[in-house]
Order: C-alpha cells, then structure tokens, then sequence
C-alpha cells in the first residue's frame, strides 16, 4: 500500500472528518486490597500532576492497524507487531513475529508485540473454535474446569493450574527462539514493549448466572480447599473465607441485590487473579529475557485499591464498585467512550463529561497502591472515526473526544497510548489524517482551546 501519495492538506482533511464524526461515553471494572505494590511497577510519592504542558508530537502512539496516509509518515505512530497465534505454539509464534520485525525494518525502541489470541485457549464451546483448539490455554483449560454434569458453565472456573503449567511453556519456547532468531540476525532488536489483549477470563457480568453457578459448584470440587491461586497462594477456600462468606444465592443472577456482596468481591478478585497469572506466564519471563522491556493487558492491567473512593466502577451498574491490583510493568486502563446508567435510564456522555471520568480514573489509578509514575501508564483509546455498538447504542469516537482524551491524559503524565480500530475505521485514511492532526497538536474545529 503506497503512504506516500499525494497529501490532502491537513486541516482540510480535519474539517471533512468533523462533519463526518459526532461524540459519546466511558467506565470499566475489578479485586481485593492487598498491601503489597503491583510487581514491576515502583513506589512514587508523588501522584500525577497536571502540567497542562503536554505535547502529543513527543509521545508515542502503538496502533492495532496500519497507519495510513499522514499518520504512516509519522515517527510518533508505530503499529503493533500483531501476529495471530491462537492455534500455533510458542516458536511457531516467535517466527512470525521475528519475520515482521524484519519485513517492517524495525529498529530499537520500536517493537510493541501483541500476540493475539494469547492465553485464550480450551474451554467455551459457545466461542471461537481457537478457544476449543488454542495452543495456550491459560485462562478455561479444559482440565480446569467443572465435571460437565456439574454445571452448564462447567468451563467458567478461575483455577488455572493446567493453563498456566502449559502457558508458561508456550512463553518460554517463545523467548527461547526469539533469542536464537536474534543470533543470527541482527536485524532483529530486543521488543521493548508486550501489550497483550487477553479477555477472556472469569467476570461475574458475562452472563447473568454463569459466574454464579460456576462459584456455586466448585464448592463440591477437591481444587476448593487444595488448589493455590495466583498472586494470592491460597485457596478459593481460604479467600472466601477471608472476604467474611458474602452470602449469595446461584439460583438468582448475579446483580440481583442478594448477590450484589457477593459480585463485588468476586468481581475484582477474578480479574486480579488473571492479572496474576499474567504476570506468572508472560510479564515475569518478558521482563527477566529483555531488560526494561515492559507488559501490560487490556483491561485486567489496572489498580484500585479502595481507599479515598478509588474504585474501579461498572458502567451499567454502579453499585458494581471493585477494587484490584495489576501485576503488569504498565498499567492500561480502557478508555472507550461506552454507555452507562443513571438509574433506570441507559445513557450516552458528551466526550467533554467522557473524557473527566477516564481522568478520574487513571488519578486513581496513578495513586493507589503506594502511587506508580504516570509515565508507566498506557491507555487504551480508539481511532477517530471508529464505531461501535455498546449495548445496542451506535457511539462513534469524534476527532474532538479524542483530542480531548489525549491532550487530558498527557497532561496528567500519560506519554505513550494504545490506538485501537476496527472496521469501521481501520482502512480509511481521513481519519488516519485526522488522528495525525492531533497527534502533530492541531486543534481540530469545534474542539474549545481553553477546555
């Protein structure tokens, strides 16, 4: 594909996309207090301060697609190496990667590997067929889950004892052929960041009564009492005894009131136990095979500790309020505009209302735990122009919203940014332009400078 046509000046291409784009909302969700910091990430005193001196030209934007047309031109904006490893082992992998550093020409400083489909493996016969057939099955290994006479969700369990045995194999004949690729050429440089897109582990509001039914049934398993968890090294039997035995009833949803105790302290703890077993198979060997190469995961790769309100919060269910800690080198908070409710009304924010809530969130993040260097925080955000539809709500993100939501973050410490896209987006080069503008700090039309 030729980047290198001729341009269509800049604040044209902006103007066109503002006509085209309109604005919307955001929130997320996790775990239990613990006192100690997250691993890999070190104690500041100092939470983050607003500079309001931030410039976009000097951070650096990891992308989910090929940029295009303005934005390919860019030093600033570097796409992932996003090998699709779902069914293939770990120096399969390794290849794959290694052949795209090369094709790419990547230098030092600019390898952010994210292996799609990692961790994602076995269990869940309504997914994927790579969940059925994937070759690193940390989260749903079919041999961590349920006897399938136990429950209808017999996979939904967060013991990971087979998953992470084999994951961590993957990932080691990962590291392993990497290195040796390297050996032999010396186009290849050491990755300087993994950020890693592992969803799929337990969360009580997948389904209305799969988390609910699944805890109710490993009650009656031996794994109760005798299986370690991660990052914790007790029971699922010793933690619910810890959490008090929040009372719960697996014949009701999981939101319904009688089980909203129960929700939150199952919630968050599932997250941070995947974050910890992340970290078990993935952040820890990265970090030990490449110095100051650094790792985090959507979504589960945040911290609220719980004190002074900061709380990770459910965007459809507010009551939903947890609290975690991430295991990862960076955190990486999502900052997807989605729906929420207020009461018994589902609603959309203005990207202005949007983008104070993700500030609010990543200051808490940036002070629990002891405080993290705001440096070290690597935000999910979309491409202007990308479309989605949470909960039946068509919500696109605006050349606005994210300028709004880049300039607010880099003012609070932010330096590098995860750029995802889709179809909506992903192949149309007015807003690759657009986002170019923004990332060479031009303030696009409608957008109030003052803000």
């Amino acid at each position: 594909m030729d980047h290198h046509r001729t341009r269509t000046p800049l604040h044209v291409t902006v103007l066109a996309v503002v006509a085209v784009l309109s604005a919307c909302t955001a929130a997320y969700t996790t775990s239990v207090p613990d006192p100690q910091r997250p691993v890999g990430m070190p104690e500041v005193n100092s939470p983050a301060v607003r500079t309001g001196s931030f410039d976009p030209a000097q951070a650096r934007f990891w992308t989910w697609d090929e940029p295009l047309g303005v934005a390919a031109e860019l030093p600033q904006v570097i796409q992932m190496v996003r090998p699709h490893v779902h069914e293939i082992d770990g120096r399969a992998a390794a290849n794959k990667v290694c052949d795209m550093i090369v094709q790419r020409g990547l230098r030092p400083g600019q390898v952010c590997i994210c292996l799609q489909g990692f961790g994602e493996g076995g269990g869940d016969p309504e997914g994927k067929s790579y969940h059925v057939r994937g070759r690193s099955p940390l989260f749903f290994d079919w041999n961590d889950g349920l006897r399938r006479s136990d429950t209808e969700y017999w996979w939904y369990t967060p013991w990971m004892k087979n998953g992470r045995a084999r994951t961590s194999t993957w990932m080691n004949n990962f590291i392993a052929q990497y290195k040796a690729r390297q050996r032999i050429d010396h186009r290849i440089p050491d990755p300087s960041r993994f950020a890693f897109d592992t969803e799929r582990y337990v969360v009580v509001n997948w389904q209305a009564k799969a988390a609910i039914e699944s805890f109710h049934s490993m009650m009656r398993d031996a794994r109760w009492s005798t299986e370690k968890l991660p990052g914790y090294n007790k029971t699922m039997s010793e933690l619910y005894e810890d959490a008090g035995r929040p009372k719960y009833d697996h014949r009701q949803e999981w939101y319904r009131p009688v089980n909203q105790e129960w929700a939150v302290w199952y919630h968050g703890l599932c997250i941070e136990l995947a974050d910890a077993a992340m970290n078990e198979v993935a952040y820890e060997p990265i970090r030990n095979a490449w110095i100051g190469c650094m790792s985090s995961n959507y979504r589960s790769a945040t911290s609220f500790d719980g004190e002074d309100d900061r709380y990770d919060v459910d965007a459809l269910n507010p009551w939903l309020k947890t609290v975690h800690k991430s295991y990862a080198d960076q955190l990486a908070p999502v900052t997807y505009r989605t729906v929420e409710r207020q009461g018994r009304q589902v609603i959309t924010r203005s990207s202005g209302a949007s983008t104070v809530v993700m500030e609010r969130r990543l200051q808490a993040m940036v002070e629990s735990y002891g405080g993290i260097d705001p440096a070290r925080i690597t935000p999910w955000i979309e491409l202007t122009g990308t479309r989605r539809k949470p909960q039946g709500r068509d919500v696109l993100q605006s050349v606005q919203a994210t300028y709004l939501l880049v300039h607010a973050l880099g003012n609070l410490g932010v330096q590098e940014f995860l750029v995802w896209s889709n179809d909506s987006s992903r192949s149309d080069r007015r807003y690759w332009d657009a986002f170019a503008g923004i990332v060479l700090g031009e303030l696009p039309p409608s957008v109030d400078p003052g803000h």
